[in-house]
């Protein structure tokens, strides 16, 4: 069977929300609701605005970008165990040296290329992105923005245009919530939580209070660091150890060392704009007049909302009410929303965005969990030699997760690839941008048209996910994620 994902962080979010949704430990911290006047669809919309604004006028790298990639990675690798609304989230960078994060109205996230410079391993550079998610889980932009009387700044333009976002600026209360909830995240994510509090220590040692831009924009509420180490202090012992850092954050972090963030000064002047390295507009955003009928819209992918029972042969699985249960060969079962499968030029089913849930026998060389894991990658994408050969390339190592579910932890390892999409962009002399679909009335005729173009295929990301069962086989989720 053909795995593929094209890489979207927005529906990889969706697409782990699957298996986390119902077994997601919930953080230990629950802040008081905050007056909101907002509806989601209108927080998500605000969001979706602002973001291309910012795509505008400030340098953002392309979400195509390896190190976009890596935070986008982490961020909703950690997304996943928010208590909550699932908000959409879409992770970016903008390249100027100040060190800060935002997160604007509805789960859009930006961190500028100095505080990812500034973070020393990923579990401080989880932390920044924790503390970011965990303002949109508490939806505390458009408190801001109710308190305010939706008071919305539609006219500033430049890159003046983040600092005069006065709901950007988070009140010290605000702050505490933030800091507790993405500690709780942090910890349950597997990530080691101290990375949080060192982080702001990092900065207030070298700054002072206030001294940098991410002590102004999120203020310390007092005995920041205290009341985080208390929080972590109340979290359960954990089996595993706390991942601290990770040869993949070594390897990217070097990446973001080698760019020259860009001054004040230098974004005046419009030099920047004619580097290939940014994008003036997300990946599934596109000008309306490169996509006739305009931009793709996500109601024919996103769950509804309510939940269908689905039984296969091993399990009992909640699914969102308005995606498709298929039976594969086998106990293989596939979900998917409307037009997330296609059919090959050779009659066989391609998975595009969806999920693939089966039962692998490990062969009786398998002496461990470990051993029984990488006999199923084998399987899955074929021997390490093939896979060189044919384009997969791993981008995590195997790792240990947890599971939390009302009877207790599981322990589960999970394993990250690119893969090749069956998507293909338009060739080159389209109008197209680089990840648009086609104009179709639905997503199956958007995905259709753009596996018939004579373009490249986009790259793809597979999420594998397994459980050792008791019969010593191993129940598996592979994760496709247009």
């Amino acid at each position: 069977m053909h795995i593929s994902q094209s890489f979207h962080p927005a529906r990889f979010a969706v697409l782990a929300a699957l298996l986390f949704t119902a077994v997601a430990a919930q953080a230990r911290y629950v802040p008081k609701e905050c007056k909101n006047e907002y509806s989601v669809q209108e927080e998500i919309a605000l969001g979706q605005q602002y973001e291309s604004r910012i795509f505008r006028d400030m340098p953002v790298l392309s979400d195509y970008d390896p190190l976009v990639q890596y935070v986008s990675t982490i961020g909703l690798r950690l997304a996943q165990f928010a208590p909550g609304y699932r908000w959409p989230f879409r992770f970016h960078i903008i390249n100027v040296p100040e060190i800060n994060a935002y997160t604007l109205p509805g789960g859009v996230v930006f961190i500028n290329m100095g505080a990812i410079q500034a973070a020393e391993n990923e579990a401080q550079l989880a932390g920044i992105l924790a503390h970011e998610i965990a303002h949109a889980q508490q939806r505390h932009i458009t408190c801001n923005m109710t308190r305010a009387d939706r008071n919305i700044l539609y006219n500033i333009t430049g890159p003046g245009l983040i600092s005069a976002l006065t709901f950007l600026h988070m009140s010290r209360e605000m702050e505490k919530q933030a800091d507790l909830m993405g500690a709780d995240i942090l910890f349950d994510a597997g990530y080691d939580p101290d990375g949080m509090p060192q982080f702001f220590q990092i900065i207030q040692d070298e700054y002072g209070n206030g001294g940098a831009q991410i002590l102004r924009d999120h203020p310390n509420p007092g005995n920041r660091i205290q009341y985080i180490n208390e929080e972590i202090a109340s979290l359960p012992p954990r089996h595993a150890p706390d991942v601290r850092n990770t040869a993949n954050f070594n390897s990217m972090h070097r990446v973001a060392m080698e760019w020259k963030p860009l001054t004040m000064s230098e974004l005046r002047f419009d030099d920047w704009r004619s580097d290939s390295r940014y994008s003036t507009h997300p990946v599934d955003y596109l000008p309306a007049e490169n996509i006739s009928g305009g931009r793709l819209d996500a109601s024919s992918w996103q769950p509804s909302g309510d939940w269908a029972a689905y039984d296969t042969a091993t399990s009992h699985i909640s699914q969102p009410g308005n995606w498709v249960s298929m039976n594969g060969p086998g106990r293989a079962s596939t979900i998917a929303p409307p037009g997330g499968t296609m059919t090959s030029k050779h009659g066989h089913m391609e998975i595009a965005y969806g999920v693939m849930i089966d039962v692998f026998k490990p062969k009786n060389s398998a002496t461990s969990t470990e051993d029984a894991f990488v006999q199923l990658v084998e399987a899955l994408n074929g021997t390490p030699q093939e896979v060189a050969q044919s384009g997969i390339k791993p981008l995590t190592e195997i790792q240990h997760i947890q599971l939390n579910s009302s009877t207790g932890a599981i322990q589960a390892l999970s394993q990250e690839f690119q893969n090749i999409s069956p998507i293909h962009v338009p060739p080159p002399t389209s109008n197209a941008t680089p990840g648009a679909v086609g104009a179709g009335n639905s997503e199956d005729d958007a995905l259709s048209s753009a596996a018939a173009a004579e373009g490249p295929a986009l790259a793809e990301r597979d999420w594998i996910v397994a459980v050792a069962r008791d019969d010593h086989r191993l129940a598996y989720l592979v994760f496709i994620a247009p």
